[in-house]
């Protein structure tokens, strides 16, 4: 019994070191700017279209969830889109809720490993992007 303890313990503890000095997940920041995070959704955009090309439906699933849980805007980031954006900001809203749910249809296509599915799937959550950069980008981007 002795014997075990020793080696059960120094296991335990480099686990435990292992999950500390492990980088933080995708998308672990809770807000930010808005800039930043569109950066991040088109780094995660390009993740979904190069696992697309390798057929690759786990590198797909895990962009598209990363997406989905995108990091929030800041407080004072909101405060400054809705002053910009005025009563158009409940659209906005409303399109970043329908890009939200695009991209978890998304990653459960790929998931399912339904390649028609996760194409069509892949280009509502496209067409939602656009028109959300088509309503607000120019107004935003100042």
């Amino acid at each position: 019994m002795k014997k075990l303890i020793l080696p059960l313990g120094l296991a335990a503890f480099a686990l435990g070191s292992a999950a500390f000095a492990a980088d933080p997940p995708p998308h672990a920041h809770e807000s930010a700017d808005l800039k930043t995070i569109m950066v991040g959704l088109g780094e995660d955009m390009a993740k979904v279209n190069m696992g697309l090309w390798l057929e690759d439906f786990g590198a797909i699933s895990t962009a598209a969830t990363a997406i989905a849980d995108h990091p929030h805007v800041s407080p004072e980031e909101r405060q400054r889109l809705q002053a910009i954006l005025g009563k158009d900001f409940g659209s906005f809203a409303a399109a970043d809720g329908a890009v939200h749910d695009q991209a978890v249809n998304l990653a459960k296509a790929a998931t399912a490993k339904d390649l028609d599915l996760t194409v069509q799937r892949l280009a509502e959550l496209q067409t939602g992007c656009v028109s959300c950069h088509t309503g607000f980008r120019a107004r935003l981007a100042k």
